[in-house]
């Protein structure tokens, strides 16, 4: 079911669809991580569903402060808050470290938005 809703997203946002992607981002990792938490019987299901659906939509939607914030307010309940703070805090640093040692390449994108 969310590799169909992120696949329509695709399609949708490519044929000029004038839609947002967070909250279908959103959807589609929060049923992944429901999906992944099944698949591990040891853990408690929404944990799990909330650390992957944190790390999937940061990954995606590449905003882990947007994410947390809304992941924290919407969808986990109050004993996990802490659990996406931290998920969060992680998530913004590898971000950061990752913008350190990135070089930016241009694509063929680039070029055509610049004719």
């Amino acid at each position: 079911m969310s590799f169909g809703k992120l696949i329509l997203l695709t399609i949708c946002l490519n044929t000029g669809w004038i839609g947002g992607d967070i909250f279908p981002v959103l959807f589609a990792s929060t049923a992944q991580g429901l999906a992944i938490s099944n698949l591990i019987p040891g853990l408690d299901h929404l944990y799990v569903a909330v650390v992957v659906a944190t790390g999937l939509s940061s990954a995606i939607l590449e905003a882990p402060l947007l994410v947390g914030c809304l992941m924290g307010i919407m969808f986990a309940p109050v004993n996990l808050i802490a659990v996406v703070a931290v998920a969060t805090i992680m998530l913004m640093e590898v971000r950061a470290v990752e913008k350190r040692h990135t070089t930016y390449i241009p694509t063929v994108f680039d070029q055509m938005e610049q004719q």
